[in-house]
C-alpha cells in the first residue's frame, strides 16, 4: 500500500520506527524490547491471551490507558492514525497504512476524512456492495445536487421537502414512492403530522403511535367512563383522525389530547342532528379544575376549537362534549393538526404556496390565546373565527411586535373573520354579518383597535358617535400603538388595505409621522398609511375595529359571480355579540397543565 510518512523501514515490531514511535506493546510475542509502560508481560496480566495482549482487557491491566499519542486520533476502526491526515487533501478509505495498519478514515464520526472522502456508508454490518472492507463508502449517494435521499434512501427532489404535500408514500418520483414522514426530515418539515417512523413499511407514518401514557379513546354512556378529567379517554393529536362518540341522558363526554410542540390543532364535533333543541351539543377547552377556557356553544350541526402549542414539550388539553338542556344525539369527532410557527411571512416555513394551494393559503381556525404573554386572542365566536394561514402569522406578528417595542402593551382582539369553510360569517345561520362577498375565503379579518384603557377589545374608541361613525374626538385610541401594528402589517407585500374610521384615521396618520420621526418605522411603512388606508363614508361601523383585507387570491368574485372590490365590511354594528349560551372565554392568564 502507499506509504505517506512515518514508518521509516515497516518492520513488523515497529520498535524504533520514527517519526511515530510506538506507544502501546505491539508485538508481546517477546520480551519487552523498549515498549513502554507494558514491563514483563506476565501474570497478574487480567485476562489477555498470548500474553500481553491488551487490546480488549475489561480493566486497565499494563498498558491499556495509553492509547493513541498526543498527536494521533482512532480512526473509523479504533486504529491509531495521524490527526494531521485528517483532512490533509487524501481520502483515508483504506488506501494509506500507518504503522502496517490500513487506516480508514471515511465514515461519519470522521466527517468523511473531513471532506477528504465523498460521503457515503460507514454501516457495514449490512453488506452492499464491498462493505466487507470496514470503512467503505463506495455506496455513497448517487442522488443529483437537486436531490436528497428520502426515508429510504431513494432520490426525490430536495423541493419536494416542506412543499405543502405530505409525502408518505402518495407521490411518485421517478416511478418510486416518495417517504419523507419520518424524523429525519421533521416530518416532510411540518407537511405530515408528527408520528411513527419506525413501521412494518420503512417511511410509512400512518400507524402513528401516540405518546404511552395517552390513555386510550373510550367512549361509555356508563358512569366513571370519560365523565371526569381523572377518567379522561385519549384522541390523537394526528391530522384527519375521527372517533364516534354518544351523548346519553345524564351523560357528558371528557377527552385529552397530547399536542406535540409547536403544533396547532382543531377539534371538532359533528353532530347527527341539527344541533338544535334534542340534539344541541357543545364544545368546551377545560382547565384541570373543569372550567371553561374556551367554548363552542352555537345551535348548528357542529362545534370546533383551536389550540396552539406554542412550547418546546407536549401538553395536555382536555375537551368536553356536553349537552344543552338535556340533548342526546351521536357525533363524530374530527381531529385537524399541522405544524404552526410564529414569524412574518409563512412562505419562509414552506415552499412558496401556489395559487389557491400549499400550507400558507388553508384556512384554518384562529388558535384561542395561550395567555397574556402572546400579542392576540380571538374575541368573537369560533364558527367566525377561520382564517388562512398566512394572515394569521402576519397579524400574530405585528401584534407580538407591538409588545416588544411597547412594554405593558396588553393582548390585541381579533374579531370577525370567516367561516370554517371560508363563507362570510353568519351563512350557516342563515343571517350575513358583513355584506354578501367580504370576509370570504379567509381573506379578511375584523381587529380591534389598540386603547388607552388597556381593554383591546372590539368597543367603540369613540364616546360622541352616531352608531356608524365617530362624531367626536376618538378618546380611548391608543393612536400610536395602533399606527406602530398597522405598520408591522404593512411590511407585507400581499396585504390590500387596512380600513378604518375617518376620525381614527387622523390620529392614526399623525401617530405615524412622529414614529417616521423617531425612527420606529420606516419611510416606505409610513407611505402604506396614504396609499392602503382607506377610509371615508363607505366605511360605516369601523368605529370600534380595523378591516384587514389580504390580497384575495381567488379573485373577485362571490360565489363564482364577478364583483366590484367592495368598500366597507359590516351591514350591522358587530361590536355587542350575537346571544350565546355561554359568555366568550376571557383571555387565559397561562396555560399551565
Amino acid at each position: 500500500m502507499p506509504n505517506r510518512g512515518g514508518d521509516d523501514d515497516d518492520d513488523a515490531s515497529d520498535d524504533d520506527d520514527t517519526p511515530y514511535e510506538e506507544v502501546a506493546d505491539d508485538d508481546d510475542s517477546r520480551p519487552d524490547d523498549d515498549d513502554t509502560p507494558d514491563d514483563d508481560d506476565t501474570p497478574p496480566d487480567d485476562d489477555d491471551t498470548p500474553p500481553g495482549d491488551d487490546d480488549d482487557d475489561g480493566h486497565p491491566d499494563d498498558d491499556d490507558a495509553v492509547g493513541c499519542a498526543a498527536d494521533e486520533i482512532e480512526d473509523c476502526n479504533g486504529i491509531c492514525a495521524p490527526a494531521d491526515w485528517l483532512g490533509d487533501g487524501y481520502c483515508d478509505d483504506g488506501s494509506y497504512e500507518h504503522n502496517g495498519n490500513a487506516i480508514y478514515l471515511d465514515c461519519s464520526d470522521c466527517s468523511w476524512d473531513n471532506g477528504d472522502c465523498p460521503t457515503g456508508d460507514d454501516d457495514d454490518s449490512v453488506p452492499d456492495d464491498d462493505d466487507t472492507v470496514p470503512g467503505d463508502d463506495d455506496d455513497a449517494s448517487t442522488c443529483a445536487t437537486d436531490e436528497l435521499e428520502d426515508c429510504n434512501g431513494t432520490c426525490a427532489p430536495t423541493s419536494w421537502l416542506g412543499d405543502g404535500y405530505c409525502d408518505d408514500g402518495t407521490y411518485a418520483y421517478d416511478g418510486n414512492a416518495i417517504y419523507l414522514d419520518c424524523s429525519d426530515y421533521s416530518w416532510d418539515n411540518g407537511d405530515c403530522p408528527t408520528g411513527d417512523d419506525d413501521d412494518s413499511v420503512p417511511g410509512d407514518d400512518d400507524d402513528a403511535t401516540p405518546d404511552p401514557t395517552l390513555p386510550p379513546f373510550a367512549e361509555d354512556c356508563t358512569p366513571g367512563t370519560n365523565d371526569t378529567i381523572a377518567d379522561a379517554a385519549g384522541i390523537q393529536a394526528l391530522d384527519g383522525q375521527t372517533y364516534s362518540g354518544e351523548i346519553c341522558a345524564g351523560d357528558i363526554d371528557v377527552f385529552v389530547m397530547y399536542l406535540p410542540p409547536n403544533t396547532w390543532a382543531s377539534v371538532e364535533i359533528e353532530i347527527d342532528g341539527s344541533g338544535q333543541g334534542s340534539t344541541d351539543l357543545d364544545l368546551h377547552e377545560l382547565q384541570t379544575d373543569s372550567s371553561a377556557y374556551q367554548s363552542s356553544a352555537r345551535e348548528n350541526s357542529y362545534e370546533r376549537l383551536a389550540v396552539y402549542n406554542e412550547t418546546g414539550s407536549t401538553r395536555e388539553h382536555y375537551f368536553s362534549v356536553q349537552p344543552w338542556n338535556s340533548a342526546t344525539a351521536e357525533y363524530d369527532i374530527i381531529i385537524a393538526a399541522s405544524a404552526y410557527h410564529d414569524g412574518m411571512e409563512c412562505d419562509s416555513f414552506y415552499s412558496p404556496s401556489p395559487l389557491e394551494g400549499g400550507p400558507c393559503n388553508w384556512i384554518m381556525q384562529f388558535p384561542r390565546s395561550n395567555g397574556d404573554f402572546e400579542g392576540v386572542w380571538p374575541e368573537h365566536a369560533p364558527l367566525w373565527s377561520s382564517v388562512r394561514r398566512e394572515v394569521q402569522y402576519l397579524v400574530r406578528y405585528a401584534a407580538d411586535e407591538v409588545m416588544d417595542q411597547f412594554p405593558g402593551t396588553t393582548p390585541l382582539a381579533v374579531m370577525d373573520m370567516s367561516e370554517k369553510d371560508g363563507s362570510t360569517p353568519g351563512t350557516l345561520e342563515g343571517s350575513l354579518r358583513h355584506p354578501a362577498g367580504t370576509h370570504i375565503d379567509g381573506n379578511d379579518m375584523d381587529i380591534a383597535y389598540y386603547q388607552n384603557d388597556g381593554e383591546n377589545n372590539g368597543q367603540v374608541v369613540c364616546p360622541s358617535n352616531d352608531g356608524q361613525f365617530c362624531t367626536g374626538p376618538a378618546t380611548y385610541l391608543d393612536a400610536e400603538r395602533t399606527a406602530y401594528f398597522m405598520a408591522k402589517l404593512f411590511s407585507h407585500p400581499d396585504i390590500r388595505l387596512l380600513g378604518v374610521d375617518p376620525v381614527v384615521a387622523a390620529d392614526v396618520l399623525d401617530a405615524a409621522d412622529d414614529l417616521l420621526s423617531s425612527g420606529l418605522i420606516t419611510t416606505a411603512q409610513r407611505n402604506m398609511f396614504d396609499t392602503d388606508m382607506a377610509y371615508g363614508p363607505g366605511w360605516p361601523f369601523h368605529h370600534h375595529h380595523i378591516h384587514f383585507s389580504w390580497e384575495w387570491e381567488s379573485g373577485w368574485s362571490y360565489a363564482g359571480t364577478p364583483t366590484p372590490i367592495p368598500d366597507g365590511c359590516m351591514t350591522q354594528s358587530s361590536l355587542v355579540e350575537l346571544p350565546g349560551k355561554v359568555p366568550t372565554m376571557p383571555i387565559v392568564p397561562l396555560f399551565t397543565p
